[in-house]
């Protein structure tokens, strides 16, 4: 009795999450409430505090479900993680890879438009914006060491400037990213979005 209990708080939980990320897509952040993922996930609005404090500590955890399930597609589509880097190509895949989950993964996009385009970052989403700040300085970072590798290899030329090769790396992929988020009829990121990322850090990785 006690696991069947258990699973079904996780099951509810779940469809918590899920009715949530729905709802922020549809209607942003600031302008859902608790009940309307409530209504939505067939739950009381006692169900989602047992679960989570506030619309902030869903939007966490919806983060931290997103993660979790990026990283257990393995090292495909991990743009955190440019460890060990043996070739431009290897570089070249990871963020391809990133681009097919984001076009095929309809959860993720719903999240990723969501963070971008329907959320006001106020004080009392500043827990949100720090950790996302910490993400991408972290994925940097990680780019960064992953291109010094490279020239200690002997793949690139060592008068590369690593940490500027990785902002330009980084800022162009946010643009393809959120040029196909504001309008998917624009491109395909597995198509012209590839093809365009693919061309620039081959470009700046000789």
């Amino acid at each position: 009795m006690a696991r069947k209990t258990k699973e079904e708080a996780e099951k509810t939980r779940l469809s918590i999450l899920n009715a949530a990320l729905d709802t922020f897509d549809e209607k942003g952040f600031n302008q859902t409430t608790l009940t309307d993922i409530a209504t939505r996930a067939g739950v009381t609005r006692g169900a989602i505090y047992w679960h989570f404090k506030d619309k902030v500590d869903i939007v966490a955890k919806l983060r931290d479900q997103m993660e979790v399930e990026l990283g257990e597609r393995g090292p495909v589509g991990r743009v955190d993680s440019f460890e060990n880097l043996n070739s431009v190509e290897e570089l070249v895949q990871a963020f391809l890879s990133y681009f097919a989950i984001l076009e095929s993964d309809e959860r993720y996009e719903k999240f990723y438009r969501f963070s971008i385009y329907k959320v006001e970052y106020t004080e009392e989403m500043q827990s949100i914006l720090d950790r996302e700040k910490k993400m991408t300085t972290g994925a940097l970072y990680s780019l960064t060491r992953g291109i010094e590798q490279l020239i200690e290899k002997g793949v690139v030329g060592k008068e590369l400037d690593p940490a500027r090769c990785a902002r330009s790396i980084i800022a162009f992929t946010w643009g393809i990213i959120e040029l196909w988020i504001f309008d998917r009829t624009i491109m395909s990121l597995q198509d012209e979005g590839a093809e365009f990322l693919s061309a620039h850090i081959r470009r700046i990785c000789v």
